[in-house]
């Protein structure tokens, strides 16, 4: 390994450990932009308003409420530390649950829109108990005449939205208004 991987690989398990050294690190290298400083002169400066001067500009924009809660957060104890970030990874799971089954709420919907803009209409498929008579082909003639009914070669009900039955370039008919 050559000498700058190494010093790249190091420099990788500082970030991904989250280190202090690597934070400190990172405040200084900020101060250095900020301020038009050398890199080597930030390190001569006083830690301590260095540190200042980064904490301010960081909450210099907060509103009140974020900078209480700000303080809350450095207040609090290792337990409720603990305590918090458990509750906030419980709720994320819960919001991740929420989001999925909103997503697929959102897509259902968005294919019968679809469907119904193409005149296409959605199947529903259920189960039909057998106590109940099916319809047969002589039972169309018993149907209001709005209603479209055709029987394939078994006598079985077609399904009208079938496209193998018909031409794929014919134009659809445009929904009824209700």
């Amino acid at each position: 390994m050559s000498f700058l991987s190494s010093i790249e690989a190091q420099a990788l398990v500082s970030a991904l450990e989250e280190d202090s050294d690597f934070e400190v690190r990172r405040i200084l290298r900020w101060y250095s932009k900020t301020f038009h400083t050398p890199l080597h002169e930030v390190e001569d400066l006083p830690s301590g308003e260095v540190f200042r001067a980064y904490f301010e500009d960081s909450i210099a924009d907060m509103h009140r409420e974020q900078l209480l809660e700000q303080a809350r957060l450095l207040l609090e104890t290792p337990e409720d530390r603990l305590a918090r970030l458990a509750a906030e990874a419980e709720g994320t799971s819960a919001d991740q649950e929420f989001m999925a089954s909103w997503t697929a709420k959102l897509q259902a919907d968005l294919l019968k829109e679809q469907a119904k803009k193409r005149g296409v209409g959605t199947k529903i498929i259920a189960k039909v108990p057998e106590d109940r008579k099916l319809l047969k082909p002589e039972d169309a003639q018993a149907v209001p005449p709005d209603i479209k009914m055709s029987f394939d070669e078994d006598g079985g009900l077609r399904d009208p939205t079938d496209t193998e039955l018909e031409d794929p370039f014919a134009p659809r008919p445009a929904p009824k208004k209700l």
